[in-house]
């Protein structure tokens, strides 16, 4: 396996963020799930603690929202409303 350079796997995560939540805001547990399928984090990496993935959202404006209370509360990442983030 070609090691994958910095640069190019943070735009792949940039996009992937994008993509992700191009629509409406998705949920951590969802994106982590999305995160391992697409390859992007290792087995028992989460995306709430991946460098990558954290310089991605700082970099795309991207914001953590409360999504319920209680047991079935969470949190969603969401893109901010008519921007596509600064690296657009």
């Amino acid at each position: 396996m070609v090691p994958v350079s910095m640069p190019r796997r943070h735009s792949e995560v940039i996009k992937f963020l994008r993509d992700a939540l191009a629509a409406d805001a998705v949920g951590v547990p969802k994106l982590d799930a999305m995160g391992h399928a697409a390859g992007l984090l290792g087995e028992r990496q989460r995306i709430t603690q991946a460098k990558l993935f954290r310089r991605a959202k700082r970099s795309l404006g991207i914001r953590s929202r409360r999504d319920g209370f209680g047991v079935g509360g969470g949190w969603a990442w969401q893109l901010p409303r008519g921007s596509e983030g600064p690296d657009a």
